[in-house]
């Protein structure tokens, strides 16, 4: 069984989505075009271009729509959201900016948890600061 197909600004899981990606689809949650190369499974930001697909031509701007002939669709969530995306999220849902990912924690499942153990701290810049730290340990 394969993943869902999920938007890659988003996370939203595009179930209904008519295959193969039209080059006019967009998410019906957050309007991203979909037929980009932050969709695509060959996206690699540590490659050169950004492209694992030697053969591409890779546009300049990877979040909208283009008319690559190498493009297939990633699966899931996975390698869509970049490690510095993903803590973006997180960051955004701790300091109460836009909510983490759908679909769960945003890094794979790790714990939440503003505390070591458990108990909330009544001096919330500590709490804040102690959740900050987790992110980056």
């Amino acid at each position: 069984m394969t993943a869902a197909l999920c938007c890659w600004n988003c996370g939203v899981e595009l179930a209904t989505l008519v295959l193969p990606v039209s080059r006019r689809a967009d998410c019906p949650e957050c309007r991203a075009e979909l037929h980009c190369c932050r969709m695509c499974r060959h996206f690699d930001r540590s490659r050169p271009a950004q492209c694992r697909e030697d053969r591409a031509e890779p546009p300049t701007n990877k979040e909208v729509a283009n008319f690559c002939d190498w493009f297939e669709p990633a699966s899931g969530l996975a390698g869509v959201l970049a490690p510095e995306d993903r803590a973006r999220a997180r960051l955004d849902a701790l300091f109460g900016g836009v909510p983490a990912q759908a679909g769960g924690d945003a890094d794979g499942g790790a714990s939440q948890d503003p505390s070591p153990d458990g108990a909330d701290d009544p001096d919330p810049a500590a709490n804040a600061r102690r959740r900050l730290d987790d992110l980056f340990d």
